[in-house]
C-alpha cells in the first residue's frame, strides 16, 4: 500500500508465492516491483495488506511471527461470513496494537 500525508492512496497486489490460504509470501522479485512502481507513483511504501478469508480481521500466530517491517502497518481484510471488516495494525516484536480505520471517499 502507497500513501502520501498519511492516507493511502494506492493498493499495488502481488501474488502469494505460497499459494496458501493459511499464510503469505511475497517473492522477491515481486518486493522489487512493488517498492518500485509505489516510488514512481509518488508514494512510500506505509503497509502490507493480505485476506485472512474465512477469519477474523486481526493478527494469527503466523502473522504476528512473519512481521518484519516493523515501520510499516499490516492490513488485514476479513472476507467470512458476513460483512467484510478492516483491521490495522502495528506488530512490533510479537506485541500486536491495533489502529483506527478511517475510510475516505474517493475524490
Amino acid at each position: 500500500m502507497g500513501a502520501s500525508g498519511g492516507i493511502v492512496r494506492g493498493v499495488f497486489p502481488a501474488d502469494n508465492a505460497r499459494h496458501s490460504s493459511a499464510s503469505y509470501e511475497i517473492a522477491a522479485a515481486d518486493q522489487i516491483r512493488l517498492r518500485k512502481e509505489i516510488a514512481d507513483a509518488g508514494y512510500t511504501l506505509w503497509g502490507i495488506y493480505h485476506s485472512h478469508p474465512g477469519g477474523v480481521p486481526w493478527p494469527s500466530q503466523v502473522d504476528i511471527t512473519q512481521a518484519y517491517y516493523r515501520d510499516l502497518f499490516y492490513v488485514i481484510v476479513s472476507c467470512g461470513p458476513g460483512k467484510p471488516a478492516v483491521g490495522v495494525f502495528r506488530i512490533v516484536n510479537g506485541q500486536v496494537s491495533a489502529r483506527p480505520v478511517r475510510i475516505l471517499p474517493e475524490a
